[in-house]
């Protein structure tokens, strides 16, 4: 067994949330083209919330999912179909919108820990890991809302968390630099080519 570096936490998620839920059912009769935003799993491919194709709903005035209503820094997890397990970060910003039956959204007590855990769930020897041993179902694959509150996290002071962030960005916008260069040269060759 590893030991936990100083001041670092051996918590789960479930303990560092206010709680953890996904959207109701029945939200495909309130589709509409110009309501609140509908956030599915399509809208969190890429470990990213990306609302440009995202749905609209139109709200009834009894709604029970008013809890599933996103609120900047809640971590959103699909949990169920293709991208079961992608993770993203509601960002500052984002007009009114709500999750989907499929995508659970982790509200955390203290949200400048988003930043940190939302890193950790994509991580392939920590968060992603657990969350895809947990995944069920054959055909759709499946994770449910007690596997979200049992995810197991090393927690680092809030300053580390901070650096780790910082310095995961700074590869980030490294490793697209070197993309969009290889992008250029081949660019370049190509019309070169007779």
């Amino acid at each position: 067994m590893t030991a936990i570096p100083a001041g670092w936490q051996s918590t789960t998620s479930g303990e560092l949330c206010e709680y953890i839920t996904s959207g109701s059912r029945g939200w495909k009769s309130f589709y509409s083209d110009d309501g609140v935003l509908f956030i599915r799993t399509q809208d969190i491919n890429q470990d990213k919330l990306d609302v440009a194709e995202a749905a609209r709903v139109s709200l009834p005035e009894k709604v029970e999912g008013k809890r599933s209503l996103l609120r900047a820094g809640d971590i959103l997890v699909t949990i169920t179909g293709a991208n079961v397990g992608k993770a993203a970060i509601v960002p500052e910003g984002i007009p009114e919108a709500y999750v989907s039956q499929s995508v659970g959204l982790m509200r955390l007590k203290d949200k400048r820990l988003g930043p940190f855990l939302h890193y950790y769930l994509q991580s392939e020897q920590t968060g992603r890991k657990h969350v895809m041993s947990k995944v069920y179902g054959m055909g759709r694959p499946v994770l449910n809302l007690q596997n979200l509150r049992e995810i197991p996290v090393l927690l680092p002071p809030l300053p580390e968390q901070r650096r780790i962030v910082a310095e995961i960005e700074k590869q980030i916008l490294l490793l697209d630099a070197g993309v969009a260069g290889m992008r250029r040269v081949q660019a370049i060759r190509s019309c070169r080519m007779p």
